[in-house]
């Protein structure tokens, strides 16, 4: 609800106001207060704050970031920026279950320092599953759970990076989307202030190198007893490793080299039909795959 809300699930007093949150939202979610009418809910809009430097507090500034209002006269209304944000992904075409890495740039292209600066970066968890980050010393701090990206400074014709790697975990078309949400002083050019991203999500087909085929019934008859992945014994894929997990999470079977002659056994002893998940790494710099796999008896 907070995500969704835009505030900070990790503070009970977001605007650092005094009042917690969820006073200020009030009792229904899907409707939260706003009781100055200035378009930012209760819970984000700071009575002691000024957030675009303009000399007037957030809770009295109906545009919030825009020092230009309430008062087109004030001094701080001339003192302008222009941030730029770009969104790239190293693929626009990959498998399900494969990795991929988002990268936003946002760069400062005016001649002012820009300050305060937050970019709205929400992974949509039912195509992404979040894997890890990584900014550059001075790049501010990423919040993957709220999807907020600080960036507390940028100098005139500076950039900086926040690269996301995630996991696709569906098929389909997804776009994904970041904005900059607030600046100060005042961003003059609206329309590089977001960026978007497509990516397209296949399924595995099961003559690609490194397919898994999911089912295998290890019952000595000669046929399909193995689990067999697709050109796992290939020189270029000699580095490979398996791991093979119950749905308990504990570990049933990790081998380096797989060479296509696991039969569904631990320390000899025949495991239950079932349900397993495997995470497997070929060794080329593919990136690690994970899936299920069920055995047959």
């Amino acid at each position: 609800v907070e995500a969704t809300l835009g505030t900070d699930p990790t503070n009970v007093d977001t605007d650092g106001d005094g009042i917690e949150d969820g006073v200020e939202v009030g009792g229904d979610t899907a409707n939260p207060l706003d009781e100055d009418g200035d378009g930012i809910i209760d819970a984000l809009d700071s009575n002691i704050a000024d957030t675009d430097s303009d000399g007037v507090l957030d809770w009295l500034d109906p545009a919030n970031t825009n020092p230009c209002l309430p008062n087109p006269d004030s001094e701080f209304c001339f003192a302008t920026v222009d941030l730029e944000i770009l969104k790239t992904a190293n693929l626009e075409y990959l498998r399900i279950n494969e990795p991929l890495t988002f990268t936003i740039t946002v760069t400062n292209v005016s001649d002012e320092m820009a300050t305060s600066i937050v970019v709205t970066e929400i992974l949509d968890t039912a195509a992404f599953d979040y894997e890890s980050h990584f900014i550059a010393t001075g790049g501010g701090v990423y919040d993957e759970t709220t999807g907020l990206w600080e960036i507390p400074e940028l100098d005139a014709g500076e950039s900086v990076n926040l690269v996301i790697l995630v996991e696709v975990i569906a098929t389909g078309t997804f776009e994904n989307t970041a904005t900059i949400s607030s600046v100060a002083p005042y961003d003059s050019n609206p329309e590089n202030d977001e960026a978007t991203v497509a990516i397209e999500v296949g399924l595995s087909t099961n003559n690609e190198p490194g397919f898994v085929f999911k089912m295998f019934s290890p019952n000595g008859d000669g046929i399909n007893d193995y689990l067999f992945i697709n050109d796992i014994t290939d020189p270029e894929y000699a580095n490979n490793t398996l791991e093979i997990y119950d749905r308990y999470g504990n570990q049933v079977f990790a081998t380096k080299g797989y060479d296509n002659t696991w039969d569904g056994t631990r320390k000899n002893e025949q495991l239950p039909k079932g349900t397993y998940f495997y995470v497997l790494d070929l060794g080329d710099g593919s990136g690690v795959q994970k899936g299920w796999i069920q055995i047959l008896r």
